[in-house]
This record gives structure tokens, C-alpha cells and sequence, in this order.
């Protein structure tokens, strides 16, 4: 169940967040370049990336803000 969650996550990352930080942005450029389907499955997957480091090295999540 996991992969439509990250997926969901994803969208309203891209959709609905208004705040900026670096992972938002980053799908942002990824829309414009290879389309939303494609930007949102690769924003799931960092998604994915960074819930397993902090699951691995117990780590707590901070955004980094764009400026």
C-alpha cells in the first residue's frame, strides 16, 4: 500500500503545498521538463528515498527552504 500513498503524497506536494523547499521545487522543474505523471512517480520516489534514510538512521525531517 505504500506506493499509491507516496504517489498521493506526491501530488498534493506538487498540487496543493504552497510553501517552497527544495523537494517541491525540484518536481516543479520536473513537470515543466518531462511532464506531471512522470514529475509526481519521481517525487514519490524521493519521497521513498528520504523516509528510508530517516527510517534507517533515525533522523528527523527538515525542508530545506528555497529562497
Amino acid at each position: 500500500m505504500a506506493r499509491p500513498y507516496l504517489y498521493e503524497a506526491a501530488n498534493g506536494l506538487l498540487t496543493t503545498v504552497k510553501k517552497r523547499f527544495a523537494v517541491r521545487n525540484w518536481g516543479l522543474r520536473l513537470v515543466k521538463t518531462i511532464g506531471p505523471k512522470r514529475a509526481r512517480a519521481a517525487v514519490a520516489r524521493k519521497l521513498a528515498v528520504l523516509l528510508g534514510r530517516m527510517g534507517k538512521d533515525g533522523a528527523r525531517f527538515e525542508a530545506a527552504v528555497a529562497a
